[in-house]
């Protein structure tokens, strides 16, 4: 048996068969059509197996689509129950005016033209080459299918109601049509909608109006060179996600919008902003912000290309994600008169680096700033009450003062990067929580400068017993120097402990600190030695807690590691201490 062979059933016509491809797909045997033949006069082409002399119950996929073959006087074509894939070019046949369809085939539908069924809806597959004085009736048809209009002339498009998409891009799917060709001719007030589908713009025009019956906008048009795109209903941003060099969308409602609720931040694209009318009675907007009428509440910045945002004088609140994901933003100067931000008004602000919070920000919600990793530095002003949960958590902070109006530090309000945070003697409640975690290990050993106390080194690395039991005791202002002077003892590691103890020893100087050290002193050594870390090596020298015996030691042990700058501080201290032992002999 030939592995690629011609058959002709029917008079006139001839199907080129790959039978290497009889093989069994989705338990199915399969073969493939790879080529055709019709003679001149023919008029009808049967796609059925028992006219291809295949066995009627093999599945046929039709693959002619590259067949750059032509046959002008075929009129009709019939597909069979098993024909599962039709894929041809409208030039092959391109005078077909009737597709007759086994009832018995799940996939192709009777008509004037191919068209596919299916639970999604029908698509249109092949026009074939319709002349201009021909009407394209597209009843049930919701999509149009990449090419399916090549060559199609006809100007006239009846029952569109349900198109909603056509092809991938603008071109592929309209590639050789009369809309390609001579577009002039289809547009109305600078585009063209079939049905309720806007497919294509005038792109020399700086203007264009989106109408309430236009329901669906086209995959990948074109905005390019127009200013602004006015949509009648903030309905219609959902539909615009899709489309290129989009720059102003000014919406034209004059009803109240949801912005929160549709997740406006997720249809506008990088390049676009959102103005409003100004006939809206609720909202009034500025160069892609969005503020209510009377310009109390800043509700939507759109413009993801700004770097630096000024928010208006007399604005009293910054709404929940108002600058979410504007990764663009590096400062924002919010007025005096702001007295609230609300949850993640600022999250994931990647670039933001300045942040003036005004005099009388009162709160700060939750996860406000959280993302922002390049804010290093902000100033909390007296009359600030609460700070949410998380509100700057994964911010690039490590020092922070807090006022003594402040009544609430949510959970991990503050980074792990933490280092240094000022209260006043009556802080806020769960302070501790503030900047330590109770399900994770990632906060760092934090300084807590407590007015009119002194300060308390809170050790990374805590167990969750250890967070509850330490925060409580803040809680309860049950503190005293035994108490606050030994928490790095609540660390989880050997290490954590000792990192602590070091530090606390080097702003303490106490007594039972340095026993600690100087027992631990040739472990902690070590552990710097193989971390290679002079810095840390070097203060911890610098405490004066090692015996000229683990100097010496220390010397001998960092002999061939290449740390020069540790063995020359090493052999000063160890002279200054010869020198002073021969003065006191």
């Amino acid at each position: 048996m030939k592995n690629m062979y011609w058959t002709k059933k029917q008079d006139g016509i001839s199907f080129y068969i790959r039978n290497d491809s009889h093989r069994i797909i989705n338990r199915y045997i399969n073969s493939f059509v790879d080529d055709i033949y019709v003679e001149p006069g023919v008029k009808e082409v049967c796609f059925e197996n028992e006219q291809m002399d295949l066995p009627s119950s093999e599945r046929v996929h039709v693959s002619l689509y590259s067949v750059m073959k032509q046959f002008p006087d075929v009129e009709r074509l019939k597909i069979g129950r098993n024909i599962m894939n039709m894929d041809i070019n409208n030039f092959m046949f391109p005078n077909v005016k009737e597709v007759i369809v086994d009832p018995g085939n799940p996939t192709y539908i009777s008509g004037e033209m191919l068209v596919s069924d299916a639970s999604s809806g029908r698509t249109l597959l092949n026009a074939f080459c319709r002349a201009e004085r021909d009407t394209l009736d597209l009843d049930g048809i919701s999509r149009i299918k990449a090419n399916a209009l090549a060559g199609t002339y006809a100007r006239n498009f009846i029952n569109c109601h349900k198109l909603y998409h056509v092809g991938t891009r603008l071109k592929g799917s309209v590639k050789g049509s009369a809309i390609q060709l001579n577009p002039s001719l289809f547009m109305i007030d600078d585009k063209i909608v079939i049905g309720h589908l806007l497919l294509m713009v005038n792109n020399d025009s700086k203007y264009i109006h989106l109408t309430e019956d236009i329901h669906f906008i086209n995959d990948g048009v074109d905005f390019k060179n127009i200013e602004t795109v006015s949509i009648s209903s903030i309905n219609q941003l959902e539909q615009l996600r899709h489309s290129r060099n989009l720059n102003r969308v000014l919406i034209e409602d004059t009803g109240r919008m949801d912005f929160y609720g549709l997740s406006i931040n997720r249809l506008v694209s990088p390049s676009m902003y959102l103005d409003v009318s100004d006939k809206n009675p609720y909202y009034f907007s500025y160069n892609g912000i969005i503020y209510s009428k009377d310009k109390k509440h800043l509700i939507l910045c759109t413009n993801r290309q700004a770097e630096c945002v000024d928010v208006c004088d007399g604005t009293q609140k910054i709404e929940k994600n108002a600058f979410s994901g504007c990764a663009n933003l590096k400062t924002i100067s919010i007025p005096d008169s702001v007295t609230e931000i609300d949850d993640e008004a600022f999250y994931g602000c990647t670039s933001l680096e300045s942040v003036n919070l005004g005099t009388n920000v009162q709160h700060i919600g939750n996860n406000t700033f959280s993302g922002c990793y390049s804010v290093k530095d902000i100033t909390f002003h007296d009359g600030l009450e609460e700070i949410g949960d998380c509100a700057f958590k994964k911010c690039n902070l490590h020092e922070v003062h807090i006022p003594k109006s402040v009544k609430r530090m949510g959970a991990q309000s503050l980074p792990d990067c933490i280092h240094d945070i000022y209260v006043a003697e009556d802080y806020p409640q769960d302070i501790i929580l503030s900047f330590v975690s109770t399900y994770n290990n990632a906060c760092k050993t934090c300084f807590l400068h407590i007015e009119n106390y002194g300060d308390v080194c809170v050790p990374a690395e805590l167990s969750l017993e250890s967070v509850e039991f330490i925060n409580l005791q803040f809680n309860l202002h049950n503190l005293d120097k035994d108490f606050t002077n030994t928490l790095y003892k609540y660390a989880m590691s050997v290490e954590g402990k000792q990192c602590a103890a070091i530090l606390v020893y080097n702003k303490t100087k106490q007594e039972e600190v340095g026993k600690y050290l100087r027992r631990a002193g040739k472990s902690i050594v070590q552990k710097f030695i193989w971390n290679r870390d002079e810095s840390a090596l070097i203060e911890f020298i610098q405490t004066g807690l090692l015996t000229d015996k683990t100097l010496k030691s220390t010397l001998d042990s960092i002999s061939d590691k290449n740390m020069p700058t540790v063995s020359a501080y090493i052999l000063k201290k160890i002279g200054e201490s010869e020198d002073t032992t021969s003065f006191r002999l």
